[in-house]
């Protein structure tokens, strides 16, 4: 099994329920209805999204937080993604030390947060169509559906739905 280096550089062993509880946290924080079936599925995601970073048998906690904040966008959860920003945002505000730390890694935040707003993707993309079709969230704004239409533009573009289709038929 792998472990985690926390960001005070102790090393501790990968426990899925401690990624379980702080999204169920994130989702209590957001008054966002849940069942622990739901919970424990994102959890697994979240372990799924971050393998790839995995090195030598050890991942940073900050790239499972990523992963957490990803997993969470991309499943229409933006609100708890949100507040799990928050709270990331409030625990480097608890003390001084805290603070500067914080400025070693704020444009990384900051770009964690583009990464995850929904309205810099439009939409999800429903696969199993013939034609992209891109749904928007329910609370899209102007600049939402902008993106939305230029992913629709780039599926077009780049013929991705009938790259995709060929690729799976080959797997046939």
């Amino acid at each position: 099994m792998y472990q985690i280096i926390k960001r005070d550089g102790k090393i501790v062993d990968f426990d899925i329920t401690k990624i379980a509880n702080a999204i169920k946290k994130a989702f209590e924080a957001t008054d966002t209805e849940y069942t622990d079936d739901i919970i424990d599925f994102i959890a697994l995601k979240v372990s799924a999204d971050f393998l790839p970073k995995i090195k030598d048998g050890y991942i940073a906690v900050e790239d499972i937080q990523d992963s957490v904040e990803a997993v969470l966008s991309r499943g229409g959860y933006e609100g708890v993604a949100k507040a799990l920003m928050q709270g990331i945002k409030n625990a480097f505000y608890k003390n001084t030390l805290s603070k500067l730390s914080y400025l070693g890694v704020r444009s990384g935040i900051n770009d964690m947060k583009t990464q995850f707003d929904y309205k810099e993707y439009g939409g999800a993309v429903m696969l199993g169509v013939r034609k992209p079709v891109i749904k928007a969230h329910g609370s899209a704004d102007a600049r939402c559906f902008k993106n939305a239409i230029k992913q629709a533009v780039m599926f077009l573009q780049t013929d991705l739905i009938d790259k995709i289709e060929k690729e799976l038929q080959s797997k046939e």
